[in-house]
């Protein structure tokens, strides 16, 4: 994934700057740099990519019901890839991290994920529903998923707000880890 790029040249960057500093303990400094790297970096890259992947089901969601499109769209591609790819690895991953957080993170990240996983039986609902263009011709159809569609909107913004707000929470905690990066090693990043 992008985000392991990511985390490799911010490694790569953040060691070869630091080994030309003067460092008071350099036990502290790996195990710091190695906190970044495992769990701090990982933890907000991860939940940037599945607050883009919400974004982008929902607005992918929205094509699907309102514009009528054949079973090979490129949107519709795209969101199948999202749920049935993209959504399992970064749930994969999260979880994995959490194991490292604190417990009330932990719990946030579950709490997250489970909210996520009870909003695709939704997505599928209208992705099962609108796949050739005579289903979009179908009154009934549109009706079913139109109340569908509301409730991904209703409870999708709540989850991202969520997400956010974990996402912010890791991040501050990145900044924090680099903060004490710098107190101890006395740099100016």
């Amino acid at each position: 994934m992008r985000y392991s790029f990511i985390i490799f040249i911010f490694t790569f960057l953040l060691a070869g700057f630091l080994s030309s500093c003067d460092s008071v303990t350099s036990t502290g400094k790996t195990e710091m740099i190695n906190h970044i790297d495992s769990i701090s970096l990982p933890s907000v890259l991860v939940l940037d990519e599945m607050q883009i992947l919400l974004a982008e089901a929902r607005t992918s969601i929205n094509l699907w019901k309102h514009e009528q499109s054949g079973p090979k769209s490129r949107d519709k591609d795209v969101l199948k890839k999202s749920l049935l790819n993209n959504y399992p690895a970064l749930k994969k991953e999260l979880l994995k991290l959490s194991a490292k957080l604190e417990s009330g993170e932990q719990q946030q990240a579950k709490i997250l994920i489970g909210k996520i996983d009870s909003l695709w039986p939704k997505y599928s609902e209208i992705m099962n529903s609108l796949i050739t263009f005579d289903d979009y011709e179908d009154d009934q159809k549109v009706f079913v998923t139109s109340d569908v569609l509301d409730e991904i909107n209703e409870f999708q913004p709540p989850i991202e707000e969520m997400l956010r707000k974990l996402r912010a929470s890791q991040n501050e905690k990145l900044l924090q880890d680099l903060r004490t990066l710098k107190q101890g090693t006395r740099i100016n990043l």
